[in-house]
């Protein structure tokens, strides 16, 4: 019996408004491999049209194309009036798209999906509410719209991806095998629903392996290995290839296409062989309804009796050797993926000459000031003395105690030298002379070196100048004065610093799998078409996950406080405004490995390529000043080494905006720049 087809004077073209799709000359080949050749194509507005073919004729790539998913290689498409090569944003605009994987959210309700695409597409208030209540009623799902879409069966999910795609009231609607899976009950349905969207001026091309349905459509086009082979009505078809119905067509089609793979041939992006136009027909015959002659039925061969079956053996008991066939099969995939299997065993060895030559524990030429209030010949002496010592590294002179301090909530210094006016005079008098070293104790490791190397210095200079044997007291004094951590403990070290780590740790690695995940869902491929910019998709990528960094920041400043004991002498507005550039220099590296990887597994991986060095290169665990300059200069790449001399400077010295404006610029630089580069990485096609 034949379905049913919607009249064909309801579907054709008014022809002052022309067509709704036109391709000329279409190309896409990825290499050597060619998905679509010379594809002409014309579909009118209103019409139910259908693309057929084998699996690898190039439908889906053909979609993809029109939908400026995919750039042609030659070849000019116009959908809806707009070109597609010269406005792909505005064709975006003017058509829904319907993947093969419905390109839903499955931790979003039925409602929200539907608020979430229709807030894409522009609606906005009371447009936006009506137009979901609408679809709600229309497609059944209004006792639905609180069920979570992951939740949903193949038939449910099929009515909301629709919805989804026609929420904007689209002037053309691709729909690529959108039936694929589902019952034949939810079948009928989905087209009775086509029949309403064209009968409301849509146009429709729609590709689909179910003869049933093609029936249904107004016309028909025919793909064979990238080639348009025939284009017209069911029953114009069937007459050009003699055959009874569409699917002897479509089967006739396939046998070809199987017999011309094992003959040879140009590849298709679907890996299949693909036709030279002049087998069989070629593209000019096909474009003038040219077809092959039909085709004589074969006479049936003569029926013989069955050959006898073989006895087969009975499989062995399983045993440890069965071991062998999964190591194999895990074996095989290691050696394909390239990028894991170079992460495996490159990375280990890089890592390892990096971190064994940067790592030092032993911490020496802490940067150093002197304040010489004496200025004599003893105190240069004493000077030089500290200098000798190797744990300090005299970097400048400073006049008062106001500069000192500074020096030492800046960075610039980690330690300074305190010389009063009669240092020499007491020494000559045979006096004990008194010295001051201040020493920035925030870090306990630097802190301790800074002190025993005051001690030596002290030491080794009261021994040049007392003659030897002689029993008097030490000719100087040194007196260590260690600033913001007096009892050395570590965690008041560690904790501000954790804050820097844990929010690199995840927020880098979630962005990182953030864009990767919307593509393996097939979510992106829905985002892409829809006409969301390039910006406003990656900003809102990392955005809500920002509101997350900062409550990261507050939870750990608050267990910091009330556990550790850890001071917070600084401003804490001051602490969070710093932290907004952070966590976008964070975010933003995360979406550039995204950007750089097709699984989350590579996101992971790719991800530990850059937390192990802010780890360990940063000053997170081991003073930077015990590091080699190489692996200074390494370590000044990652924004995690400027915050954490903001962390430090504001809540254990009191630091504010006149000691941290060059690592806030650093920090501002960094979000800029990263974020600017990741929006021109991602290309909103997918290729």
């Amino acid at each position: 019996m034949t379905t049913p087809r919607p009249p064909l004077d309801a579907a054709m073209p008014n022809a002052s408004t022309g067509p709704a799709v036109r391709a000329e000359g279409l190309r896409k080949a990825f290499g050597a491999l060619v998905a679509v050749d010379g594809l002409d194509l014309t579909i009118h507005r209103g019409e139910v049209f259908g693309l057929l073919g084998p699996n690898g004729s190039g439908k889906t790539t053909t979609i993809r194309m029109l939908c400026g998913l995919m750039e042609p290689t030659a070849g000019r498409a116009h959908v809806a009036g707009v070109d597609v090569t010269q406005d792909p944003e505005g064709v975006r605009r003017r058509i829904g798209y319907m993947s093969q994987k419905f390109g839903l959210y499955d931790d979003l309700t039925v409602e929200e999906n539907l608020r979430f695409y229709a807030s894409v597409y522009g609606l906005r208030g009371s447009a936006r509410t009506t137009r979901i209540a609408e679809q709600l009623r229309d497609l059944g799902l209004e006792e639905r719209k609180r069920q979570l879409a992951g939740t949903l069966s193949g038939g449910w999910k099929q009515r909301l991806a629709l919805a989804c795609a026609t929420s904007h009231e689209p002037e053309v609607l691709f729909l690529d095998e959108p039936t694929a899976g589902v019952d034949p009950a939810s079948r009928r349905l989905f087209w009775d629903w086509i029949y309403q969207l064209a009968k409301g001026g849509t146009t429709i091309l729609v590709t689909t392996h179910y003869m049933d349905e093609a029936a249904r459509c107004t016309r028909l086009a025919f793909l064979s290995r990238g080639h348009l082979i025939a284009v017209g009505t069911q029953d114009e078809i069937t007459r050009q290839f003699g055959q009874e119905s569409i699917e002897d067509v479509f089967i006739e089609l396939q046998r070809r296409d199987e017999g011309k793979a094992d003959d040879g041939g140009r590849a298709t992006g679907d890996g299949e062989k693909a036709q030279n136009p002049r087998d069989a027909y070629t593209a000019e015959e096909a474009s003038r309804g040219l077809l092959p002659s039909p085709v004589a039925p074969r006479p049936s061969p003569a029926v013989r009796p069955p050959p006898p079956v073989a006895r087969r053996p009975s499989p062995s008991k399983p045993s440890s050797r069965s071991l062998s066939p999964m190591l194999w099969k895990e074996f095989v995939q290691m050696r394909r993926d390239r990028f894991t299997l170079g992460m495996m065993i490159g990375l280990p060895a890089i890592q390892l000459l990096l971190f064994g030559f940067a790592i030092r524990t032993e911490v020496r030429h802490l940067p150093t000031v002197v304040l010489d209030q004496s200025r004599t010949t003893e105190s240069r002496a004493f000077v030089d003395a500290v200098r000798n010592t190797g744990n300090f590294d005299i970097v400048g002179s400073i006049s008062s105690r106001t500069d000192l301090r500074k020096k030492i909530e800046r960075g610039d210094a980690r330690a300074a030298v305190i010389i009063p006016p009669d240092f020499e005079s007491d020494i000559k008098r045979r006096r004990t002379a008194e010295a001051q070293v201040i020493v920035d104790a925030a870090d306990p490791l630097a802190s301790s070196a800074a002190i025993s190397g005051a001690a030596l210095a002290g030491q080794a200079r009261s021994a040049a100048l007392g003659p030897p044997g002689e029993r008097r007291p030490l000719p100087i004094d040194v007196r260590v004065r260690p600033w913001y951590n007096p009892g050395l403990e570590s965690a008041i070290y560690i904790v501000p610093g954790i804050i820097g780590l844990l929010l690199t740790l995840t927020l880098l690695m979630i962005t990182a799998m953030a864009l990767v995940r919307e593509r393996e869902r097939g979510t992106l491929e829905q985002l892409i078409v829809t006409p969301i910019s390039k910006t406003s998709l990656m900003l809102g990528k990392v955005l809500p996950f920002a509101l997350v960094g900062y409550v990261q920041v507050t939870v750990i400043l608050v267990l910091g406080r009330l556990v550790f004991d850890v001071p917070i002498r600084g401003n804490l507005g001051l602490l969070y405004l710093i932290t907004a550039p952070f966590i976008i220099a964070s975010l933003a590296l995360g979406l550039f490995v995204s950007t750089v990887v097709r699984t989350q597994v590579q996101a992971m991986q790719l991800s530990f390529v850059f937390i192990l060095p802010t780890v360990l290169l940063s000053g997170f665990m081991f003073p930077r000043e015990a590091m080699p300059a190489f692996a200074q200069w390494l370590g000044a790449v990652f924004p995690i080494t400027y915050y954490l001399r903001v962390l430090r400077g504001i809540l254990l010295k009191g630091a504010g905006i006149d000691a941290m404006w060059r690592d806030t610029l650093a920090l501002a630089a960094f979000a800029i720049v990263l974020i600017a580069f990741s929006v021109r990485r991602f290309q909103k096609n997918i290729e």
